[in-house]
């Protein structure tokens, strides 16, 4: 069995995105067309918790870009822990750990990060 690369250096493809996009749409066409029963509301249903899915996924890979970077310089791995924990626990920082895991599949910022070197 093939070992986990180091957390620092997880990363999902661009094409992970399609399935969020797919999602996305699905619960705004249910949405517009006015699903009534239950069967609008078993679409609606699905489709968000795909969502859901999808944003729990992208602040996992958010919060490794955050790793990766704190890793690069070097801080230590304990106060990287706190910091990923305090960053989690503010809302705006939550969105943002999920911002930057989907844009990462296209930027892949930790590469990016070892250029300047």
């Amino acid at each position: 069995i093939e070992a986990l690369p180091p957390f620092g250096k997880w990363r999902l493809g661009w094409s992970w995105a399609w399935g969020l996009i797919a999602a996305l749409l699905l619960g705004q066409l249910a949405a517009a067309l006015g699903a009534a029963g239950t069967s609008g509301w078993l679409v609606q249903s699905a489709a968000s918790n795909v969502i859901m899915m999808y944003m729990m996924l992208y602040t996992v890979m958010g919060a490794s870009v955050a790793w990766g970077v704190m890793e690069h310089y070097k801080i230590s791995v304990a106060f990287r822990i706190f910091l990923l924990i305090m960053f989690y626990m503010t809302p705006p920082f939550t969105w943002a750990f999920a911002l930057a895991g989907l844009l990462d599949g296209w930027a892949d910022f930790r590469k990016l990060l070892s250029r300047k070197r």
